[in-house]
């Protein structure tokens, strides 16, 4: 199976297109790569890593990161509000898991 590239303009899938060039990566934004072919390699190519290091982080005007938060009782002090948030961590096919820190004692746990 094939690795899957993203554009690092706009993260849109990259398809392979044959050319006069030879073989690319394009987008629908314009953006254009050569197709490397990383075979028998684990290794991410560098136009792939700084797709995998991007991340969303929420801040609100004071830069501090805001959690959204649920009604669930605390296993540590029986509070009953936690920030959480929720990650895949399996297969796709598995329910993701939810991660818990209660804003009481600052306990954490997960659930599957």
């Amino acid at each position: 199976m094939a690795d899957l590239e993203f554009c690092p303009k706009c993260d849109n899938m990259l398809r392979k297109e044959k050319t006069d060039e030879g073989i690319l990566l394009v987008c629908k934004c314009g953006y254009k790569q050569e197709a490397i072919t990383t075979r028998g390699s684990k290794k991410p190519m560098p136009h792939q890593k700084a797709s995998l290091i991007k991340k969303t982080v929420v801040l609100d005007e004071n830069n501090i990161v805001e959690m959204p938060t649920t009604d669930v009782i605390c296993p540590k002090c029986s509070h009953g509000k936690a920030e959480y948030f929720q990650q895949q961590t399996r297969s796709a096919d598995e329910p993701p898991t939810t991660f818990y820190r209660c804003v009481k004692c600052d306990h954490r746990w997960r659930e599957y």
